[in-house]
């Protein structure tokens, strides 16, 4: 069979770990071995989140969640700088994380390609609502040949229906550049409104995640042209805990139950690497998960498709 494509994953630094001396295991060249060792051929990259903690991470009594480092919430912004606030109470300005995390995958991908081992295609990390988003994209798309942008409603605390008008959608339409959506079990992150947006502006979306199990979603999804499901595993589907309520005994049966409702052919495989249960023993599990529905669509044809590869 032809080699696998991982349709989500992330590469960068952890610096919440990288403070206190932790290993952290964004690292590209594990990444890549993990790769070959699974016959997965090329890769959809993303930027690692790990650049925005707090300035106070580290003192006594400060709260650590998510993580180590907890992910502050983003209060605004301007063309170079963005305005963050921790649940512990401190704000700061500090110069766009996104653009630091987007370069650091730029050079990676572009080391790793030079193997010639495997592909993987960069897809940038961006906000919205940026003054200058258009420009960063232009260039982004221009200079490091992205495949399209991701976006992070629970980080970003935009509602996507708010910018359906907008200099963002404008760009995306211009390159024709499908949008990875992180979808969660809050507001605005929510997959309904993710599918909104989609049948709107008619821009290509794949809804990371298996969309939280969100059933109506997933069966909206299995009718719509532009728009996918990633099966990308997270920390919660391991506690089985979902957005249905619904629990599941293994994330297999979980996959059951998103392709079900999608469809194999709205379903893409995806390790969301790093974060597939903190391990690298867990990329391949998720992989033999996804092999045990022995579906060519899934591990590799819808993603092809979809991101033109």
């Amino acid at each position: 069979m032809k080699n696998k494509i991982d349709a989500h994953t992330h590469i960068g630094v952890d610096v919440a770990r990288k403070k206190f001396g932790m290993t952290y295991l964004f690292d590209g060249d594990l990444l890549l071995k993990l790769a070959m060792d699974n016959n997965v051929s090329q890769i959809i990259a993303l930027p690692a989140l790990g650049q925005i903690i707090c300035p106070d991470l580290g003192k006594p009594n400060h709260p650590q969640i998510y993580g180590l480092g907890g992910i502050p919430n983003l209060v605004n912004l301007d063309e170079d700088k963005m305005f963050f606030e921790c649940i512990c109470g401190k704000k700061w300005w500090t110069k766009d994380p996104f653009e630091e995390a987007n370069k650091y995958l730029f050079r990676e991908t572009r080391r790793l390609n030079s193997y010639e081992k495997l592909k993987l295609h960069p897809i940038s990390w961006v906000h919205p609502l940026k003054p200058r988003v258009d420009k960063d994209i232009r260039e982004f798309y221009e200079e490091y040949t992205i495949k399209g942008v991701k976006i992070n409603s629970v980080i970003d605390k935009t509602d996507p229906r708010n910018y359906i008008e907008s200099e963002f959608v404008d760009i995306i339409k211009e390159f024709d550049l499908p949008i990875l959506f992180h979808t969660d079990n809050e507001s605005p992150a929510l997959p309904s409104t993710f599918l909104e947006f989609a049948k709107k502006t008619g821009i290509k979306c794949q809804l990371a995640h298996g969309c939280f199990g969100d059933k109506k979603s997933l069966e909206k999804i299995s009718g719509m042209d532009n728009v996918v499901v990633d099966l990308s595993p997270i920390e919660q589907y391991y506690k089985g805990r979902l957005l249905t309520k619904r629990k599941f005994s293994t994330y297999r049966k979980y996959l059951e139950h998103v392709i079900s409702l999608c469809g194999k052919n709205k379903a893409i495989a995806a390790s969301n690497f790093y974060w597939c249960g903190w391990t690298p023993e867990s990329y391949s599990k998720c992989w033999k998960d996804f092999e045990s529905f022995g579906e060519e669509d899934i591990l590799y044809r819808n993603a092809e498709i979809f991101w033109r590869l």
